[in-house]
């Protein structure tokens, strides 16, 4: 018998599941912890991209798309529901996303709290705009 068969899914059964409790509008929510592969498939898209608002396009259903991969539609539809807004949506995306490289440790707590400081954004000359 030829070893021309590859069984990805007995390696995905074998894989030890790992998950952080992100909590947002007082519900805590279990995400398992890892990028889903949709982030670096659509973050070569958009360096693909030949227009600005092409790119900006395939960055917005990244974040999308990453919010029903960590949380589930369900859970994504329920938090959206209680009026999260759109930087908001990025925000937690990138902290759950720094999270789960290990990127964020606060010393006090193992919590976060996100704050309207998170969605400033650099500007040139050194001011910063929401």
């Amino acid at each position: 018998m030829s070893n021309n068969i590859l069984n990805f899914d007995k390696f995905i059964e074998e894989k030890e599941e790992d998950f952080i409790t992100v909590t947002v509008y007082g519900v805590d929510y279990k995400v398992k912890k890892f990028i889903p592969a949709v982030v670096p498939i659509m973050m070569a898209r958009a360096d693909r991209a030949k227009t600005d608002v092409e790119k900006s396009k395939l960055n917005t259903n990244m974040v999308m798309y990453s919010m029903d991969a960590l949380f589930g539609p369900k859970a994504v539809d329920e938090i959206c529901s209680k009026g999260l807004e759109t930087k908001e949506l990025t925000t937690l995306v990138s902290k759950v996303f720094a999270m789960i490289n290990g990127k964020y440790e606060d010393e006090d707590d193992e919590t976060e709290e996100i704050s309207d400081d998170d969605n400033m954004v650099e500007k040139s000359g050194g001011k910063a705009k929401k």
